[in-house]
């Protein structure tokens, strides 16, 4: 029987260096491109120090982008903080959308300290994520100065 169900993955990790938003930017237009090849949807919300990302697809091309995710230099402090299977895409339109969103730091931040993160936090982070990028224009960045 074929499953109808998406991966569902949530995840927060720390800058490393030198990161602004015009890599953002371009880091979410690169993604753009690859993940209309292989059905991924989500959003990322980048703070200035901290990324979070919602992403959703097919398991099994999403297993091999959380690999390479886990090991870019371009982060650290990599934590999958939610993982699950759901019925429907939270962004189905989204091959991903960048939420510039200064406001997140210090949530983000209780959610890589030492301390296991308390499920309700994350939720509640993953919901303010959600609240914030449906209200929000997707820019579809490929088609503009940081397509390749």
């Amino acid at each position: 029987m074929v499953s109808l169900s998406v991966l569902q993955v949530f995840y927060a990790s720390q800058v490393s260096g030198v990161f602004g938003v015009p890599q953002a930017r371009r880091l979410v237009g690169e993604a753009q491109l690859l993940n209309r090849r292989r059905d991924i949807t989500g959003v990322l919300a980048y703070t200035g120090s901290f990324f979070a990302q919602f992403v959703e697809g097919p398991a099994a091309a999403l297993e091999p982008l959380l690999l390479r995710i886990a090991r870019d230099p371009r982060h650290c402090r990599f934590r999958e903080l939610r993982r699950c299977d759901a019925p429907v895409r939270e962004f189905p339109a989204w091959s991903m959308a960048l939420l510039e969103s200064p406001q997140l730091e210090s949530e983000l931040a209780t959610l890589l300290a030492p301390a296991d993160p308390v499920d309700e936090t994350v939720s509640a982070t993953l919901d303010r994520i959600r609240r914030e990028a449906r209200w929000q224009s997707a820019l579809d960045l490929t088609d503009g100065p940081f397509s390749t």
